[in-house]
């Protein structure tokens, strides 16, 4: 909705509170650290008078790293995994994810192969992010994967709901034209006339009665924000599930975590209606009817191999993801492809839900008492 949150011009303030904190951290022989906030402040120094505009999704995109970054670190930190690596990890696999977000957008947009590190004229592929991201992760850490994979699943929600945020400021990753909708929902889903992604594809498709985006686009399903819920639903329930663990094998929390998303990511595409996210022909009804069947299976796992509390949020996540599916299979505007993220999101949720079947996750809980 806000490409452009602010505009910020650099001030002395910022390269003499850097300078300062240097000189205290060297007096305390933080020497590493006094460098780096050195460095950071000459830099700051030399772009004093400069003015910066603080892009919606860049923004939303930087808050979500740190904080994930940090909140990650934290968890790791109180089940016994040094900071130092942790933070290493951490990093690493952000660079896998941006490194496969960016790939898997080329891969379903070959014409962005002439500027691959031009962002401005393409994107960043969730889906992709996360399987580099996991990927990146898994080099790192091998055997102990599937603990630190665990501790890393709250930021993964957060770090979805954040960015969803960015993309909605953007104006991109939008749904399909709003029919019979609250005037609310309309309101949430028509953006200003700026130059944005929804109002290109709006005009470049208009062929009549176009005067009326000159002021605002047409009301389209906000499925930004949609999704940024799935991810703010996705951070607590990981949450609840990590307090629930009670011995439990490692990985649970992060299989059930990539099983609910996988579900819902492919329910949210039937609304989703901006163009080059990949065309796959098929029958309009196939993805919400696997999303569906994804859903039934989620629940019968969760019945039969869960208990307490992992139990009845997988019950609940799962009947939500089910009734999101029959909804969409209901929808007339279904479309007629099944998109890449619906692919990935189909394949990784049921490699995820075969995992949870194959293991007798209550083994060590039952160990422990």
């Amino acid at each position: 909705m806000r490409p452009v949150l602010a505009s910020v011009t650099l001030t002395w303030f910022l390269p003499v509170v850097l300078l300062l904190a240097a000189v205290v951290l060297a007096r305390a022989r933080r020497v590493p650290l006094a460098v780096l906030l050195g460095v950071l402040g000459v830099a700051a120094a030399a772009l004093v008078g400069r003015t910066f505009s603080l892009a919606g999704y860049g923004t939303m995109l930087a808050l979500a790293l740190s904080l994930g970054s940090a909140l990650t670190v934290w968890l790791a930190a109180r089940e016994g995994f040094p900071p130092v690596f942790s933070a290493t990890v951490v990093v690493g696999a952000q660079v896998g994810a941006l490194v496969g977000a960016r790939l898997l957008h080329l891969v379903v947009n070959p014409a962005d192969w002439a500027r691959p590190f031009d962002l401005q004229h393409g994107g960043l592929v969730a889906y992709g992010g996360f399987l580099g991201g996991a990927g990146a992760a898994w080099l790192l850490l091998r055997g102990r994967f599937a603990h630190f994979a665990d501790l890393a699943a709250p930021s993964l929600g957060l770090g979805l709901m954040l960015t969803r945020v960015g993309c909605w400021f953007a104006g991109c990753d939008f749904g399909v034209r709003q029919g019979a909708t609250p005037s609310w929902l309309k309101a949430l889903g028509t953006f200003p006339p700026l130059d944005t992604p929804v109002m290109r594809q709006q005009r470049a498709e208009c062929v009549s009665d176009c005067a009326s985006l000159a002021s605002h686009s047409s009301p389209v399903h906000p499925t930004e924000l949609y999704e940024s819920a799935v991810g703010l639903t996705l951070f607590v329930v990981a949450l609840l599930l990590l307090q629930a663990r009670r011995g439990a094998a490692p990985g649970r929390v992060f299989l059930l975590v990539a099983s609910f998303y996988g579900v819902l990511r492919a329910v949210l595409e039937v609304w989703r209606g901006d163009l080059g996210r990949g065309e796959w022909t098929a029958p309009a009804w196939l993805g919400p009817a696997l999303a569906l069947g994804l859903g039934a299976a989620l629940l019968g796992v969760a019945a039969w191999r869960l208990e307490g509390r992992a139990r009845t949020l997988s019950l609940v996540l799962g009947s939500l993801g089910a009734l999101g599916a029959a909804l969409g299979l209901l929808d007339s505007a279904a479309p007629a492809t099944l998109s890449t993220s619906q692919l990935a999101g189909l394949g990784s949720s049921a490699l995820c839900v075969a995992l949870v079947a194959r293991r007798d996750w209550t083994a060590g809980a039952r160990r422990s008492t």
